[in-house]
């Protein structure tokens, strides 16, 4: 229903998820994940082939993707994001500046953007990423958290100017994952998934893990 509006497809070569959206003035940030290997190709090119900063699908099944859109459904900007395995975008969030903020879970060694890279102790991990609104990769920051076994992040959010990031998600981990001072629980509450909340503070290219802390009891599935 509702007349005016409009939808544009996103997608390449093979399986595409689009899983969060955030708004930044009249431009539209689309977040998911893709295995469209062939340089961006039809996901960018259906969209009027917009600058797409880093152009290589970096290897796995899926990649992490970035769409920029005009309010009118036009695409501005595009971007792969994530290591040589496979990454699984899950949210996005945008400051007052219009920088974007990213999070989901790797199962990749390390993740490279432009001059920042984070590695991984133990896989998945999550990874959390700053990238600039018009996705250079030249003053992008990236960031991995990981502790003993599987670890994924449901959503983020941002301070408007950008000084602190906040996550949440799940966590089998029960060693090595929080962290900080400010943790609240730094006990696995039992069963085999705990949720957690973090908080990374800094800015520019230079974010601080502040404290991670786990939040659950002894269900065996608890999901933030």
């Amino acid at each position: 229903g509702g007349t005016g509006g409009w939808v544009t497809y996103i997608g390449g070569s093979g399986s595409d998820y689009a899983e969060d959206l955030a708004l930044s003035g009249s431009e539209i940030i689309v977040l998911g994940y893709t295995g469209s290997n062939n340089t961006l190709g039809t996901l960018v090119n259906t969209l009027g082939n917009p600058v797409a900063p880093e152009q290589t699908f970096n290897g796995g099944s899926y990649d992490a993707f970035v769409v920029k859109l005009s309010s009118t459904g036009t695409a501005s900007a595009s971007t792969y994001f994530g290591g040589t395995s496979s990454e699984y975008a899950r949210a996005v969030a945008v400051d007052n500046s219009g920088n974007i903020y990213i999070t989901g879970y790797t199962y990749s060694s390390s993740i490279t953007y432009g001059s920042s890279t984070a590695s991984t102790t133990n896989t998945p991990g999550i990874f959390l990423a700053k990238l600039e609104n018009d996705l250079n990769t030249n003053n992008a920051w990236v960031g991995i958290h990981d502790g003993s076994d599987y670890d994924a992040a449901n959503d983020i959010a941002v301070k408007a100017d950008g000084s602190s990031i906040a996550i949440t998600g799940f966590t089998k981990s029960t060693s090595g994952f929080t962290s900080g001072t400010g943790a609240a629980y730094t006990t696995h509450g039992g069963g085999n998934y705990d949720s957690f909340a973090g908080v990374w503070t800094g800015s520019g290219t230079s974010y601080t893990t502040n404290w991670v802390t786990y939040l659950g009891g002894d269900a065996s599935y608890e999901y933030g």
